[in-house]
């Protein structure tokens, strides 16, 4: 297929050398993004994307910083969180999310894009009835 190389420079957080948190199964997301990146688009990547595997040093609950410091110390002006709940467990609880909501606003101040992957919920198995005619 044709290289996405146009698409990609026009996309603010690619054209920024983003920092991709890859937290929620890391060598499953690389193997899929491999699957969907073009051989010719991944030089690009390679060059821009930057990765951290596995969860992180520290809590986002008691270092509100802490996304900050990571996008800052590798010169990223974005971050991608894969995934939210992998940043932080507990996230339904409103200390936790406001903690989250705390360290995505530093961040923000700081200068650094912020946005999360999205996956939707699995949807339970329908069972199939047949009337009984």
């Amino acid at each position: 297929g044709p290289c996405l190389a146009p698409r990609i420079y026009r996309s603010t957080l690619i054209s920024e050398e983003p920092l991709y948190l890859a937290m929620d199964r890391p060598q499953q997301a690389l193997r899929s993004m491999r699957r969907m990146v073009d051989h010719c688009d991944r030089e690009l990547l390679h060059d821009r994307l930057m990765i951290w595997s596995g969860p992180p040093d520290a809590s986002v609950v008691q270092q509100p910083t802490l996304l900050a410091e990571y996008a800052k110390s590798v010169d990223a002006s974005a971050i991608v969180i894969d995934s939210l709940k992998d940043l932080v467990p507990g996230l339904s609880d409103d200390t936790v999310g406001s903690a989250v909501n705390n360290a995505v606003q530093h961040a923000i101040a700081a200068g650094i894009e912020v946005t999360r992957s999205t996956s939707r919920a699995k949807e339970p198995k329908r069972q199939r009835f047949e009337a009984n005619n």
